[in-house]
Parts: structure tokens; C-alpha cells; sequence
């Protein structure tokens, strides 16, 4: 009984848990289905990772995108990214030479921008300098975890919050901004899309996790219960001698 409910609660889980690797340093984003670079020079490095460099001219532009359906946030999901920003240059407080930008299906998201000694979140009018920002050494290979559930974004590393803060609807009416990736859904984007900054920056991996579905975690927790009611059963139980 206590194996059988081993099993069914470890099948629930696998029906919870849907993770997607997107990224492997191993080859070159552009091999494993992602748009880009466009623009700047990309190498691969044998230690397992990509490296873009548009720090040449701040008009280069250039980065890694990709279309992603399970980009949805409700119920919601965590994007695992391991990443580096070599150097970075800004001529405008509110501009970046790497940002992460992330959109679910109705174009709500969150753009984070990364310079070499900050990490900070753009305004919703591209205007403003940034309000939500730390203090936050960048130049070292770095795991990161950003969730977003609902209206709601917090991005971690080595365990720690880093920012949070709610996602923004960056298709709003009268907000400048291109329809790739601000005006489009399901986007994930890597890299140097303002004419106003540069960088050169290391990737190596990007996984994406969902959240589960509310009727999942209700059978998730209805299996754990069933568990922990056989093993309170068994507990009180008297052995019998034969």
C-alpha cells in the first residue's frame, strides 16, 4: 500500500512538473531554434557557452529570441537562465547593453535590464530611470530564476530575491516601443536592443519551468494526503505474532 502510494503520488508530480530546456551552451542558439543574433559577433566558447559581443557601436543591435507558447502567466512559470555580462556600456540611465525581456500571451511581461554592477526593471513608458534596481555584481557566470505568476515577477540568484515587483503591459496604448518583442506574446529575448547601450555577454543555458495547473496541485495534495493517511494508518497498526 505504502508503494503503491509512492508511485501515484511521484505520477501526479510528473504531471505537475513540465520543464523545458531552451538553451544549451553546447552550440549556438540560432541550432536550437532561437531567432538571432542578427547583428554583433558571436562565438561559441568550448567551456559551454554562446558569447555576443555589439560593443563595437551602440547602434548594433543584436540578441536571441524565441516564440514560446508555455510563456503564460497564469498559472504561471520560472525561467531558469545561467548568464554573463562581460562588459556594458550605457549612454542613458534607463537603457541597457543586455536585458532579458519576457511576454506572455496577452503582452504582459517584464524587461530587466543588466549592467555590470546593477540589475534593474524598465518603466513602463521607456522614459524613466529605472525605480526597481539592486546592486548586483553581473560579471561573474551566474545562475538566475525568474518567476512570473500572475501579475507578479521576482528574480533570484543563489537563492536570494533580487527584484520584484509586477509585470507591465508594454503594448499599451501611446508607448513606444517595437512590435518585436515589446508588442509581441509569448516572446523570450537575450541581448542589446537599444541604440543607447552595448555589451558583450556570455550565455549558457536557459530552462523553463510551469507552474502547475490549480486542479493539478489539488491532486497533488490529495495524493499527499492519501500518502501520509497510509502512513499514519500503518504506524498504529499492531504487529500480530504468528
Amino acid at each position: 500500500m505504502f508503494r503503491a502510494g509512492l508511485v501515484a503520488l511521484s505520477f501526479m508530480w510528473a504531471l505537475c512538473a513540465h520543464g523545458k530546456l531552451l538553451y544549451t551552451g553546447d552550440s549556438t542558439p540560432g541550432s536550437q531554434g532561437w531567432l538571432g543574433p542578427i547583428a554583433g559577433t558571436q562565438t561559441l566558447d568550448p567551456g559551454g557557452f554562446v558569447t555576443l559581443d555589439t560593443s563595437a557601436s551602440q547602434l548594433i543591435q543584436g540578441g536571441y529570441g524565441l516564440i514560446e507558447p508555455l510563456l503564460e502567466s497564469n498559472p504561471g512559470f520560472r525561467l531558469d537562465f545561467t548568464a554573463r555580462v562581460d562588459s556594458e556600456v550605457h549612454s542613458k540611465n534607463n537603457r541597457a547593453g543586455f536585458s532579458l525581456i519576457v511576454t506572455d500571451g496577452a503582452k504582459h511581461g517584464i524587461e530587466l535590464g543588466f549592467w555590470e554592477d546593477q540589475i534593474w526593471s524598465q518603466s513602463v513608458d521607456f522614459a524613466l530611470p529605472p525605480s526597481n534596481q539592486v546592486s548586483f555584481d553581473t560579471t561573474a557566470m551566474t545562475d538566475y530564476s525568474l518567476t512570473v505568476i500572475g501579475s507578479h515577477y521576482q528574480l533570484r540568484a543563489g537563492g536570494n530575491e533580487l527584484l520584484a515587483g509586477d509585470t507591465v503591459f508594454y503594448d499599451a496604448p501611446g508607448l513606444l516601443g517595437s512590435d518585436f518583442p515589446y508588442r509581441t506574446p509569448h516572446v523570450l529575448f537575450f541581448g542589446d536592443d537599444t541604440t543607447s547601450a552595448s555589451a558583450k555577454f556570455s550565455l549558457q543555458s536557459v530552462e523553463l519551468t510551469t507552474v502547475p495547473e490549480p486542479r493539478l496541485l489539488s491532486l497533488l495534495c490529495a495524493g499527499l494526503g492519501l500518502l501520509m493517511w497510509t502512513l499514519r494508518r500503518g504506524a498504529r497498526t499492531p504487529m500480530h505474532q504468528s
